[in-house]
């Protein structure tokens, strides 16, 4: 593998996904610079892009979005690579109702506007349960609340999501591991279980305690994205509170606390590469659900597994979502597993799409 940059827990996530970038672009011999650019005339905040080009193609990367320079026709930055796709593939629903209609295992859902809320409300009664309320087009596990169980936390969760998004989506909460998948077409380079932050009880620590202890785990393993967690922060006592917890209070022995409610970086998720650990079924079958999105060139499609050891069948996975614009950092810098390559590959379908 080509010489990774230094980085440590206080390096941003966009920061260490440009560096691995460039340093992988100087090893190849292709120039790269930095440019402080606006995305849109909506967007104005300069970003620190990665400018580089390949076969007479200027590209610009950003925290996993990768533009074409000069593509662009609404007065944006740049155009995405997955342009033609990424209004779908921004509708997580419909992009799910599209891969079930095509034989790909996916939650039940619907979709409520926010001003028929009071829908959403009465559906509560008549879904399966445990239920996942969420954006339709969020990112980053933003005001997502599986699990849910009970009218109170539904009904919160509903209106959660309704202060800041337009679209409710309500769907099946199944059980497994979340793995995120990163494809460049046209196969799957990597894999990496994605663990929400937990700790368990010995009976005589707080939950404050328990998250001292793992804190200070985080500080001294001084890994790029699995930064300290706040204990205060509004979306942890969330999920403390959907299990009852306080700050106070000491788990019996034995008991697991969860401090995010989702497996997202943003909220503190470890990851852990385990491509080698997954059936390879599901590596070609992810192949072919991105497959399905003709312009998509990369891509992280999230799916939880039951087991990751045992060839998928209709029940023990379910495709979460696809995202066009997938972190890289944590296959270069991960908890555990073998650091993974996955922007080599890319560079490769580039050189690739300008031939």
């Amino acid at each position: 593998m080509f010489p990774l940059p230094a980085a440590d827990i206080g390096t941003a996530a966009a920061d260490v996904v440009s560096s691995v970038l460039q340093s992988l672009l100087t090893s190849r011999g292709i120039a790269s610079h930095y440019e402080n650019l606006g995305y849109s005339p909506r967007d104005p905040e300069p970003r620190r892009w990665l400018s580089f080009e390949i076969g007479g193609q200027e590209y610009l990367f950003h925290d996993g979005h990768l533009l074409e320079r000069g593509r662009d026709r609404w007065d944006r930055l740049e155009r995405y690579l997955s342009e033609d796709d990424d209004a779908l593939i921004a509708d997580k629903n419909g992009t799910k109702e599209m891969l079930a209609r095509h034989g790909f295992s996916t939650p039940r859902g619907k979709v409520f506007r926010r001003k028929n809320i009071q829908d959403a409300r009465a559906a509560f009664g008549k879904l399966p349960k445990p239920l996942c309320v969420k954006p339709n087009n969020g990112s980053h596990g933003d005001c997502t609340f599986p699990r849910i169980t009970e009218r109170r936390w539904y009904n919160a969760a509903l209106y959660r999501v309704a202060a800041r998004y337009c679209r409710i989506l309500v769907e099946q909460s199944v059980e497994g591991a979340v793995h995120r998948f990163f494809y460049v077409r046209p196969h799957v380079v990597a894999v990496k279980v994605l663990c929400p932050p937990r700790a368990t009880g010995d009976g005589k620590s707080t939950v404050a305690d328990l998250l001292k202890a793992l804190n200070a785990e985080r500080r001294e393993r001084n890994l790029p994205l699995h930064t300290e967690l706040d204990i205060n922060d509004d979306d942890m006592c969330c999920a403390l509170a959907l299990q009852g917890y306080a700050p106070e209070n000491i788990p019996e022995k034995g008991e697991v606390v969860r401090f995010s409610r989702v497996s997202n970086g943003s909220a503190g998720t470890v990851s852990i590469n385990c491509l080698d650990k997954v059936h390879p079924g599901y590596l070609d079958l992810m192949a072919q659900a991105c497959d399905l999105f003709p312009s998509l060139q990369f891509a992280g499609i999230d799916v939880i597994l039951r087991d990751r050891r045992e060839a998928p069948s209709d029940d023990n996975h379910w495709i979460l979502e696809v995202n066009a614009s997938p972190c890289a950092a944590t296959y270069y810098y991960p908890w555990g597993g073998e650091k993974i390559d996955v922007l080599s590959p890319l560079v490769d379908r580039l050189i690739e799409l300008a031939t």
